[in-house]
């Protein structure tokens, strides 16, 4: 039933966009998978995040570790992993495909995804000085006015 269906006076709630969340992807591979299906885990995470219009900031890969404990998937025990971590922005939504992904695909030991404290805008910081507060914005207008770029 449809909200005002259920009651005369109710009222359907607006719909609100789905901000962008910074998140930490970090993903434990098998140890014995080569470059190129690491690679290609990297690719196919990072593409599924791109198709949702998100942006991907960083990808490092820690390198082959040994595990705190012994991970035993079905007919195999392991010792050490190589440990990768993307950090990207997207939509909440896009967490669910990349978890389903990353269930399917073998060569995943275990993975995580951080929800990381978003950032306020460079504009809401205080100037260190409020005498000086227009004083960067000055010097970067005659930097710029002096190599020639047009002034903002």
């Amino acid at each position: 039933q449809t909200p005002s269906a259920q009651h005369p006076e109710a009222r359907p709630l607006p719909r609100t966009r789905a901000a962008m969340v910074l998140y930490d992807f970090l993903m434990i591979v098998k140890a014995s998978a080569p470059k190129q299906h690491v690679a290609d885990i990297l690719r196919r995470t990072g593409a599924r995040v791109l198709d949702a219009h998100g942006v991907i900031t960083d990808i490092t890969s820690f390198g082959t570790r040994p595990l705190a404990y012994e991970f035993t998937t079905p007919g195999e025990k392991h010792y050490e992993a190589q440990m990768l971590q993307m950090t990207f922005n997207c939509k909440p939504q896009v967490l669910e495909d990349l978890k389903h992904d990353m269930h399917v695909d073998e060569r995943v030991m275990r993975f995580v995804a951080i929800k990381k404290r978003a950032l306020k805008s460079l504009i809401s910081y205080k100037a260190r000085d409020p005498a000086q507060k227009n004083g960067a914005q000055a010097k970067l207008r005659e930097t710029l006015a002096a190599t020639g770029y047009a002034s903002f």
